[in-house]
């Protein structure tokens, strides 16, 4: 049996971050249970965080891994000291880590969006607008037939 894969997408600012964390904790665990065995994430602040996190909280207790693509080496070289602390804890507790640019360019974004999307069978976003990267990914994964669940 082929294992299944999830990734993540989301906004950087999230609404009501203590229910949408419960809510994707046992959406993950009814993956887990499904046979989805990977999850791919971008490492980008807001949703992307709150998945990691949630997976690695959960690998305690499934044999389940987390894979990052990430833009570039330096993602973090703008944020505070608060976000790059969660940003190292997630990269030290990932199992598979994977840099779509040596440094920044206007391509990075898009093609981690990219890579996310084609790496799933299943696409979980937290989706509330119609513009920017989120948006685009979910309909990236739409076009290429992925599953979606929009956790919003």
């Amino acid at each position: 049996m082929n294992k299944k894969v999830c990734s993540f997408t989301g906004h950087r600012i999230i609404e009501n971050t203590y229910e949408v964390k419960e809510k994707l904790k046992k959406l993950i665990i009814e993956l887990i249970e499904d046979g989805y065995l990977e999850f791919y994430n971008g490492g980008a602040i807001g949703f992307d965080f709150l998945s990691a996190i949630t997976v690695i909280e959960l690998k305690k207790e499934y044999d389940i891994k987390l894979n990052l693509i990430l833009p570039c080496k330096n993602q973090d070289l703008k944020w505070n000291n608060y976000n790059k602390k969660i940003y190292r804890y997630i990269i030290d507790n990932c199992d598979s880590l994977e840099y779509i640019s040596e440094e920044y360019n206007n391509f990075c974004m898009h093609q981690r969006n990219r890579a996310l999307c084609e790496r799933c069978d299943l696409l979980v976003a937290y989706l509330k607008r119609n513009y920017g990267g989120t948006y685009y990914t979910v309909e990236y994964a739409k076009k290429t037939g992925k599953r979606l669940i929009n956790i919003t």
